[in-house]
């Protein structure tokens, strides 16, 4: 858990330092911190894992792509998908 939550947070981090805004990634920063806090209890069935990786792979496409809404809008869907698990965790129900 702690190295796929690794990769996922260089991955955001990754994509907010492309925005060339220090604020947006130290706010990235701080969330992963506290993320990490909740990230290495969570349990991620392969499905989930796939899932998201594909939704990383599409978010990289549309940038290149200059699809910048798209990406937009399935990175607000991949986070809010995300911020509903974490939820529940946090609420003590199983994801």
């Amino acid at each position: 858990p702690a190295e796929i939550f690794e990769i996922g947070a260089t991955f955001h981090e990754a994509l907010v330092g492309g925005s060339g805004n220090p604020f947006l990634l130290d706010a990235m920063r701080r969330v992963n911190a506290l993320r990490r806090l909740i990230e290495y209890r969570t349990k991620r069935s392969r499905e989930t894992l796939v899932r998201q990786c594909r939704e990383h792979l599409q978010l990289l496409e549309l940038i290149e792509k200059g699809k910048l809404e798209r990406a937009a809008r399935l990175l607000e869907d991949h986070l809010g998908t995300a911020r509903e698990s974490k939820a529940k965790l946090v609420a003590g129900k199983a994801p």
